[in-house]
C-alpha cells in the first residue's frame, strides 16, 4: 500500500491527475510528466471491480503525482492541464488530502509499470 504523506500536501507538491484514458500507465505519466522535474512518487489506482470480473486490467481514470518541488509540481499542473493525452483530456489540480485518512491518500492498487505486465483476457 503506497501512502502520500500530509507534508506533500501541505507544501502543495501533489497532483491530481483526471481524466486519463484507461490504458495509462505508471510509465506513460512518467515519461510526460518528468520534464518539469523529479518526481518522488506516481500512484495510478486501478479499476479492481473490472478486474475481478476478469477484464483487461485499466486504471480508474485518474492518478497521483509527486514532485520534489512545489514549484515543478506548479508548472507542470500550468502545462499539462486541458492537455490530450492518450485520447482523454487532462484535469491537473493540486491535490487535497483525504480528511478521512488523516492527510494520507491510500493506494491499495496501482497499474503496472509498463504496458507488458497488463493483463490480456
Amino acid at each position: 500500500m503506497n501512502q502520500f504523506d500530509e507534508t506533500s500536501f501541505t507544501k502543495n507538491a501533489v497532483l491530481r491527475i483526471g481524466g486519463l484514458h484507461s490504458s495509462v500507465t505508471s510509465d506513460n505519466l512518467r515519461d510526460n510528466f518528468i520534464p518539469f522535474g523529479p518526481i518522488t512518487k506516481i500512484a495510478v489506482p486501478i479499476d479492481e471491480k473490472a478486474q475481478q470480473e476478469g477484464q483487461p486490467l485499466k486504471n480508474r481514470g485518474f492518478a497521483f503525482i509527486e514532485f520534489q518541488d512545489p514549484d515543478d509540481a506548479d508548472h507542470a499542473m500550468k502545462n499539462m492541464n486541458d492537455a490530450d493525452f492518450f485520447g482523454g483530456i487532462l484535469r491537473v489540480s493540486i491535490a487535497q488530502p483525504n480528511s478521512q485518512k488523516k492527510g494520507q491518500w491510500d493506494i491499495v492498487n496501482e497499474t503496472p509499470s509498463n504496458e507488458s505486465e497488463m493483463r490480456d483476457d
